[in-house]
């Protein structure tokens, strides 16, 4: 793991605006409704103004920090050094203003017209946090908005997610736009997603899918790869157990499923669970040409070899880029937890 690096890179990515005036949003009803604005306007510098300033990141890093540590030494000589702060400034504001940019033409492309949107709703889901500073002390309450709208000129209702708003000091900040289809519902949501992602890891492979799914409409004859167990057939179930940086215990169950492919194998689903979360999470499953292993999910992935019965490797987090060492080893596991985990990946619920 490189934690101070990347405490210091994801504080870096926070130092946005040097007047924190604007982005003093008081409640999580407030900060929707000035990303509406935002996207109604196509106002990207309204949209940077809601993530926090350096101003107030940077007193928050150094009365936290450890003062040995190089993470304040880096903030320290943020303050210290104007251009140096000016050229991290301007970096990320470059970066969050291509975010809103790209994410603007994905909704157009999409069918959005973004003038015409009304806001309907929102639901905020609580996201597992990691360690280091901005997360333990800092900015422990951080979430996953999705964000209902209509379009008046179409009557089709979208909906699209925000990654990492969160809550310092009672107010609300952030967050990244991402991933915009026309859905009603969260469920509708999440088969639109699972469909555009399959049809990546298709041109990926350099498999052109002219069905239904492959343009963001989903239907009932979905792919083997997303059809419930009980009509897959499932070769081999796995179930390892380990640690990330040798300290917190982690899980991971994975399934092999046959398809017609030539090696047999054609795919694999799985179950991960971090530290002492009272539930699983379900792993999208790759691997690729060279024999590694990718598990990925909404919070970050983990990048893995198979040597024997033990995986060896690193997990990122897509939020700051922090990095763990990830070792796990194959263990026996009971036909009741077998049942149980087969349970939550057939019906969608990850609770035990």
């Amino acid at each position: 793991m490189k934690p101070l690096f990347s405490i210091v890179l994801l504080c870096v990515c926070l130092l946005v605006q040097y007047n924190t005036a604007n982005s003093q949003v008081k409640s999580e009803a407030e900060l929707v409704e000035s990303l509406i604005i935002s996207l109604q306007n196509k106002d990207s510098r309204s949209y940077i103004d809601l993530f926090p300033g350096f101003d107030m990141m940077s007193q928050l890093i150094m009365e936290n920090a450890d003062k040995g540590s190089e993470t304040y030494r880096k903030m320290q000589y943020l303050q210290e050094n104007y251009e140096a702060r000016l050229h991290y400034d301007s970096t990320m504001k470059q970066a969050l203003d291509r975010n809103f940019v790209d994410f603007i033409r994905q909704g157009t492309a999409a069918g959005i017209h973004w003038d015409r949107i009304i806001f309907l709703r929102y639901e905020l889901d609580k996201i597992r946090t990691g360690r280091g500073l901005l997360d333990e002390k800092i900015a422990p309450l951080r979430f996953l908005g999705y964000v209902f709208v209509k379009d008046q000129l179409t009557r089709k209702t979208f909906a699209f997610t925000v990654f990492d708003i969160m809550q310092i000091n009672d107010l609300w900040y952030g967050g990244e736009l991402a991933n915009v289809f026309q859905a009603s519902t969260k469920d509708q949501f999440h088969e639109k997603l699972a469909a555009e992602k399959k049809r990546l890891r298709n041109l990926e492979l350099g498999i052109v899918d002219t069905t239904a799914e492959a343009k963001g409409h989903v239907t009932g004859d979905d792919e083997d790869t997303d059809k419930p167990s009980l009509l897959k057939e499932v070769v081999e179930r796995k179930f390892y157990t380990g640690t990330f940086d040798n300290e917190i215990q982690v899980q991971l169950y994975v399934r092999y499923i046959r398809g017609g492919c030539p090696e047999v194998i054609c795919s694999w689903d799985a179950l991960f669970k971090f530290g002492d979360q009272d539930g699983y999470v379900k792993m999208d499953v790759s691997r690729n040409p060279d024999g590694s292993w990718l598990f990925s999910e909404d919070l970050g992935g983990m990048e893995l070899m198979l040597k024997g019965d033990t995986y060896t490797g690193s997990y990122a987090s897509s939020s700051d880029k922090t990095e763990y060492v990830v070792k796990f080893r194959e263990t026996p596991i009971p036909p009741k937890k077998v049942m149980a985990l087969d349970e939550m990946l057939e019906l969608g619920t990850y609770d035990e």
